[in-house]
């Protein structure tokens, strides 16, 4: 890693960084979303005895909520621990930046992806969700074969690679994958015979399956091995793609706002991230077919590892690139830029620079702006939160003055509130939507389970009443109109029905 003053500096200046996003000074953890919220009901779950796949729904390996259930186990269910996590994690993700840009790109210029990563591709996709933890072996993994690959790098890549597969199976398969095709380029530029590649692929493999078997082992004892499959194979194959943000077309979708002036460095950055990937990797090509013989072998080969593996990670998330699943892959490609534009020339020095200087600026005036911003603060039974928004805000205040902790509630399409206010899910599902990814199986249970626990309060959303196709959900609206009438109407089009009967709970 060379000089250790640098690298301590932009470690720090990362937590610093990272701290002032997800903490309100001096230490008031901010509520971040959407998706975080599955996870962390589901972590509460298992506090509760309650086992995954077989009393609640989840169609994901079980790294992330096994991380929050140890987490909560250790320290009870507080606040601020799924924003400490992230912070750690990006500051983790960093590190392997650093640690393998500085193996490609010489002098200063090795800082700068390291830099970008928080300031450009994280911050605005700070949810603690699985994409981040797979994301981090991935790069470890990388980082793992950057200078040589060995039989022990290659076992230690695959197995870091199993480690990302437990938490994201998509990330970790393909991460795997392009592993693989890089060493099938590898013997053949450098001539090996095929008794070498296939020893190197077998010990890939065999490390990548046997991590990931042994992570599985338990689940597959508890639940049996048709469960598990139905729940992260099955349905992922057959019904994650019904709603359209698991869709190609989230492909830029939701731009940032232009209303105002300053608006317009958000709406560049997101511009500068979804031009960046995956089109840096077709750009390496270009320039690699042409200065391929100027470069080093070594060199040749990492950067051609950045290059494939990059392509691959993104081929994981392409069939629904979405902000937050292209940030969390854009690692191989912030690296690869940089290094395609710092030639020692003056328009590769005037662009790098421009770069580190818009880079430190970001660093240093969007924390203080986010300091700066109202929030809407909350002592609930996790801890004292931030709210970012006043609909969150004025929804969780409601709850908390008309349930206790431990109550039943549905929340409908928001999953935000029952970790921060210990409430309990009736369903086996977070959430429903308005289309087949909510399956009439489900639908059946959460009414039995209305039912069942008798639960008093309904979050709902007008939006859930449309007629999409292959929606399930109109015997569910059926038994709410008959079950269940409005109590109070929020902003932002939330309802709270509360039950008829007297003495639900």
């Amino acid at each position: 890693m060379g000089r250790p003053l640098p690298v301590l500096l932009v470690i720090l200046a990362t937590a610093a960084f990272l701290h002032l996003h997800l903490f309100m000074l001096p230490g008031t953890p901010v509520s971040m979303g959407p998706d975080q919220g599955i996870f962390l009901l589901h972590a509460t779950r298992m506090v509760r005895g309650q086992l995954i796949y077989r009393d609640f729904f989840e169609f994901l390996t079980p790294g992330i909520d096994l991380v929050y259930f140890a987490f909560f186990t250790l320290f009870g269910m507080r606040a601020w621990i799924p924003n400490a996590l992230l912070l750690l994690v990006g500051v983790t993700i960093t590190y392997f930046v650093l640690a393998i840009s500085k193996k490609v790109i010489n002098g200063w210029v090795a800082y700068l992806p390291a830099l970008m990563f928080p300031t450009l591709a994280m911050r605005t996709a700070l949810d603690g969700t699985h994409h981040w933890y797979s994301s981090m072996f991935a790069m470890a993994g990388i980082l793992a074969v950057i200078e040589r690959r060995n039989p022990v790098r290659i076992a230690m890549a695959g197995t870091l690679f199993g480690l990302a597969t437990f938490f994201t199976q998509s990330r970790g398969v393909v991460a795997a994958l392009g592993l693989s095709a890089f060493l099938l380029w590898e013997a053949r530029e450098k001539e090996a015979g095929w008794a070498e590649l296939v020893k190197q692929e077998l010990w890939l493999l065999s490390a990548f399956a046997g991590t990931l078997a042994a992570l599985l082992a338990y689940f597959v004892w508890m639940v049996g091995l048709r469960t598990l499959v139905q729940s992260i194979v099955v349905f992922p194959a057959l019904y994650y793609r019904a709603d359209h943000a698991n869709t190609f077309w989230i492909y830029m979708a939701y731009p940032p706002p232009l209303s105002a002036w300053s608006h317009i460095p958000a709406a560049a950055v997101w511009l500068f991230m979804y031009t960046l990937i995956p089109f840096v990797y077709f750009l390496f090509l270009v320039r690699y077919r042409r200065e391929a013989r100027a470069l080093a072998p070594e060199q040749r080969g990492r950067l051609m590892l950045l290059n494939v593996t990059g392509i691959f990670l993104f081929l994981g998330i392409a069939t629904a690139p979405g902000w937050t699943r292209l940030s969390s892959v854009c690692m191989p490609g912030l690296i690869l830029m940089v290094w395609l534009i710092s030639e020692p020339t003056r328009f590769g020095r005037a662009v790098t620079g421009l770069l580190a200087a818009v880079t430190c600026l970001i660093t240093v005036l969007a924390p203080l702006k986010l300091q700066r911003r109202s929030m809407y603060f909350q002592e609930v039974p996790a801890g004292r939160v931030a709210w970012s928004h006043d609909y969150e805000y004025e929804v969780a205040r409601w709850l908390q003055n008309h349930t206790q902790p431990g109550d039943f509630f549905f929340g409908g399409f928001y999953r935000d509130y029952y970790f921060p206010l210990y409430l309990q899910n009736p369903a086996r599902v977070p959430f429903v939507v308005p289309n087949a990814y909510t399956r009439p199986d489900q639908v059946q249970d959460l009414i039995a389970n209305l039912d069942k626990f008798r639960v008093r309060y309904v979050l709902w959303q007008p939006m859930q009443n449309r007629q999409s196709p292959g929606s399930n959900l109109q015997p569910l609206r059926e038994y709410l109109s008959q079950t269940y009438h409005v109590v109070q109407r929020f902003s932002y089009l939330n309802e709270i029905w509360e039950r008829n009967e007297p003495g639900a709970r």
